[in-house]
C-alpha cells in the first residue's frame, strides 16, 4: 500500500490576529512620532530664543526716532551701539551721557616748610622794597650794599643790605590786606602785627631760627605799614610751587625791612614774642 504523505497543517490567519498585529505596529509608530515632535519642538524653541537674544532691538526713548541697540557683553549691559539703515527710516544715535568731572579740592594743603633749594623765608619776585630814599625797588633787583628802610622800634631808619638770598621754594601765600595790597610770602616769614611778630607757620619759622618766637598769623590780624598804621589781613591764599623767591637775609643794625609796605623780619638775630614783642 502506498503511504499517503502527510500534509503540513495550514495555519489560517484570522481577522482577529491580523488586527492585533496591526494595532501593535500602529502603537509603535505613534510613540515614535510623539518623541520626534517633542525633540523638534525643543530645537525650534531654542533657536527662537537664540535669535531673540542676538537680534537688534528697537528702542525709542522719546518715540521720535528709532534707535538700534545691539546687546553686548552681559556684564557691560547694552554696549556697542550699532545703527542700521532701513528704507524710509532715519536713525539717530542716542548720545552718551557726559561724565560728571571730579571736583577739584578747594581746601589748601597744610603749610609746608622749605622747598627745593633751601628753606629760607622769602618773598616772591616783584615785591616792592622800601629804599632809604623812600623810593621802591623790586626785591629781585636789590643788591648787597643797597640802603633800605628799617625800623628801630620807634621810627624808620636806614639800614644796609649785607646778604641776599634767592632760593627756589615749593610754595607761597598771597596775603591780602584790607586796602587791597597783596603780599606774596612764604609761610615761615614773620610779619609785624599789633601783637608782635607772627607767621603763617610758626613751627617752620622756629626750624629756621629757634630764637625768634612768633605767633600764628591769621585773617583779621593787623600788620604794621610803612605809614605807621596797622591794617587788617582779609585773606591768605596758598599757591603751590616751585617759585623763585628772594630775601634780604642780613641787614645792618636791625633785623627788619619793609616789603610791599609791610614791616617784615629778615629772620636774622632774635625778636619779640607773639604778644607785644619788639619790632627789632
Amino acid at each position: 500500500m502506498k503511504q499517503q504523505k502527510k500534509k503540513a497543517p495550514v495555519v489560517r490567519k484570522t481577522k482577529s490576529s491580523l488586527f492585533s498585529k496591526a494595532k501593535r505596529s500602529r502603537g509603535m509608530v505613534d510613540a515614535g512620532t510623539v518623541y520626534a515632535i517633542i525633540l523638534l519642538g525643543i530645537v525650534i524653541g531654542g533657536g527662537i530664543m537664540m535669535i531673540g537674544n542676538s537680534s537688534p532691538q528697537l528702542a525709542s526713548p522719546d518715540d521720535s526716532q528709532p534707535v538700534i541697540i545691539q546687546r553686548g557683553n552681559d556684564t557691560d549691559g547694552y554696549t556697542n551701539l550699532q545703527l542700521e539703515d532701513f528704507p524710509g527710516i532715519t536713525l539717530t544715535p542716542t548720545p552718551s551721557p557726559t561724565p560728571t568731572p571730579t571736583p577739584t579740592p578747594t581746601t589748601p594743603p597744610p603749610a609746608t616748610g622749605g622747598g627745593g633749594g633751601g628753606g629760607s623765608t622769602c618773598f616772591v619776585a616783584g615785591t616792592k622794597i622800601r629804599m632809604a630814599d623812600q623810593s621802591e625797588k623790586n626785591i629781585e633787583d636789590v643788591k648787597v650794599g643797597d640802603r633800605v628802610m628799617g625800623y628801630d622800634g620807634k621810627k624808620q631808619v636806614a639800614v644796609v643790605v649785607q646778604e641776599m638770598d634767592a632760593p627756589l621754594r615749593d610754595h607761597y601765600y598771597d596775603v591780602t590786606l584790607a586796602d587791597g595790597t597783596v603780599v606774596g610770602v612764604t609761610n615761615e616769614h614773620p610779619l609785624f602785627t599789633d601783637k608782635g611778630w607772627k607767621s603763617i607757620s610758626p613751627k617752620h619759622t622756629a626750624q629756621e631760627n629757634p630764637q625768634l618766637k612768633v605767633g600764628t598769623l591769621k585773617n583779621g590780624d593787623r600788620v604794621l605799614t610803612d605809614s605807621g598804621e596797622y591794617i587788617a589781613i582779609v585773606s591768605m591764599q596758598y599757591h603751590k610751587g616751585p617759585v623763585q623767591a628772594y630775601n634780604l637775609k642780613k641787614v645792618s643794625d636791625f633785623n627788619n625791612f619793609y616789603a610791599d609796605g609791610i614791616l617784615a623780619h629778615n629772620k636774622g638775630g632774635g625778636g619779640g614774642g607773639s604778644s607785644g614783642g619788639s619790632a627789632l
